[in-house]
């Protein structure tokens, strides 16, 4: 049984200087970086929520591309942003200071892996470990911008928190409360976004492990499985709903192998381009993002949290094999059992990543948490706070030094969002518009509602055959002959494939043609005619 610790409450006078003193930490960079126009915001993070509540489920087809089929949840502050006319530096700095949120929790997360004998560097240990946080290549290149994964790590930091705090010297007691919490936190995430779904089953893993009897251990993960079935349904409940009403699949359009919706093809549609090839990248894979690469995102970066944090965690194992080796297996503290959790929810998390996903914006939650595992192992193997600094400051610095975030696309401060004018897209009122770049369906809320859009070239999911192309060829055929029109991009290397793709529908696009301006460069809209059936 560990021995006892005194615990630090949860929350303390001093929490909130923390909190607003990483907020503001946060404003500064977030101002630095500049405004956010990331592909996804361009693509579906503002169009989501105007076809959720226009209701544009069956008028628009495909307009985002298989994003049109995500929870909008985390988009609709955006939405309402605009549509209230926020200034955009005042939205993305109050998205800034709601990230710095997820930097006082690997605080708090940190200042449990200090034992009670070293009380007096917990407060150092914090600063350090959310100081290197702050400045790692994934959460930093997101601060501010609308992804959502600098969200969702929120909650499920305070999860782990909770999980962490649960640790008692009395391993008989249940204690389902804060593993209730921590599910319907975990869960909430989960629904809101489902690819942070590995690090949920990290925390899984960890509430299994937490110590105690056989019955307190069923009793404890059952209450984090109740929590995180509630926490899914009360964040995405609503979504599946909506997904299984229009299309026949909750999670449409995904596993459709399964679920069998006339809308998508039969095919898991997940995407695997960044899988690891080989055995060798699997196990080293966090070693290849030291240096500057794109393996496991589009934009190149490069960081070694990971790398860093699974080094600690193998000194973590070492540690102990040693100590049952030399009979000194006995009582530990309980930051020394947390630790050893830790590396539980780590571990488990990544594997899970590595098989789903390998793509790294997804284990934002494992980078912030590199700092806090690092000083954490520092402190088990030193035993020394003072030791503990000296080894663990270097490798912070350096880890903050050596961090290139990737670019996901800034623009300098704007009082426009878009830069788009949507006084000169009214006169497309009750036109059918069909799409051919990407991204571009955040124009689709400023032109009038009566507005009909189809894509014709897709990312996932669109084929001919399925009742997505039916709807999308009876849309076609339906519009009026003088409300037909194309909106594409400036000529790029897929331009050529237009024609034939236009002649399947049997139409042709003419030369009339508008050009209009938006801050993610011009965009074009082309009349387009129907070809006339040749004959005598």
């Amino acid at each position: 049984m560990p021995r006892v610790s005194t615990p630090v409450p949860l929350l303390t006078r001093n929490d909130l200087r923390l909190v607003a003193g990483y907020a503001t930490l946060c404003v500064g960079l977030g101002y630095w970086l500049g405004q956010d126009l990331n592909w996804d915001l361009l693509n579906y993070h503002f169009y989501n929520p105007y076809q959720v509540i226009h209701g544009r489920f069956e008028r628009d087809v495909h307009a985002a591309g298989v994003q049109s089929f995500h929870n909008p949840l985390l988009d609709f502050p955006l939405y309402g942003a605009v549509r209230l006319g926020v200034p955009p530096i005042a939205f993305f700095l109050w998205m800034s200071a709601v990230h710095g949120l997820a930097l006082w929790t690997v605080h708090r997360i940190t200042l449990l892996l200090v034992p009670d004998r070293l009380a007096r560097f917990r407060t150092t240990a914090g600063l350090l470990a959310a100081g290197t946080s702050a400045l790692g290549a994934g959460y930093l290149s997101m601060l501010g911008n609308t992804m959502g994964d600098n969200v969702v790590a929120l909650p499920l930091l305070l999860a782990l928190l909770l999980l962490l705090r649960a640790v008692s010297a009395d391993e008989a007691q249940p204690i389902t409360t804060p593993f209730v919490l921590a599910g319907l936190l975990a869960g909430g995430a989960v629904g809101a976004k489902l690819a942070v779904g590995p690090i949920a089953m990290g925390l899984l893993a960890m509430a299994l492990a937490v110590p105690g009897h056989a019955r307190a251990r069923g009793t404890r993960a059952t209450g984090f499985a109740a929590g995180g079935a509630a926490g899914v349904l009360l964040a995405g409940g609503y979504w599946m709903w909506l997904m299984y009403h229009h299309f026949g699949s909750p999670v449409f359009p995904y596993f459709n192998e399964i679920f069998q919706s006339p809308f998508a093809p039969p095919l898991d549609l997940s995407d695997q381009r960044f899988v690891a090839g080989t055995a060798f990248q699997k196990v080293f894979y966090p070693f290849f993002w030291i240096g500057t690469q794109n393996l496991v995102l589009e934009p190149a970066f490069r960081d070694g949290r990971c790398a860093a944090a699974l080094l600690a965690l193998a000194a973590t194992a070492l540690a102990a094999a040693f100590d049952r080796l030399s009979g000194d297996a006995g009582p530990r503290d309980e930051t020394v059992v947390r630790l050893r959790l830790l590396a539980v929810f780590w571990l488990v998390s990544y594997v899970a990543w590595l098989q789903l996903f390998s793509y790294y914006r997804y284990i934002v939650v494992l980078e912030l948490l590199g700092a806090p595992v690092i000083i954490g192992t520092a402190m088990v193997l030193t035993r020394r706070g003072t030791a503990t600094l000296a080894l663990a400051v270097p490798v912070c610095v350096a880890l903050a030094v050596g961090a290139r975030p990737p670019d996901w696309g800034r623009i300098p401060w704007s009082d426009s969002y878009f830069g788009v004018d949507p006084t000169a897209l009214a006169k497309y009122e009750g036109a059918t518009i069909l799409m051919w770049d990407m991204p571009q369906a955040y124009v689709v809320p400023f032109f009038p509602p009566s507005t009909t859009f189809v894509r014709l070239l897709s990312n996932k999911g669109l084929v001919p055959g399925n009742a997505m192309w039916t709807r999308l060829e009876a849309h076609v055929a339906g519009a009026p002959d003088d409300r037909l029109y194309k909106l594409d991009m400036l000529p790029g290397s897929i331009h050529e494939k237009q024609e034939g793709s236009l002649a399947h529908f049997g139409l042709v696009a003419t030369d009339a043609c508008e050009m209009h301006g938006s801050h993610a460069g011009p965009f074009r809209i082309c009349r387009l005619e129907r070809r006339r059936a040749s004959g005598n």
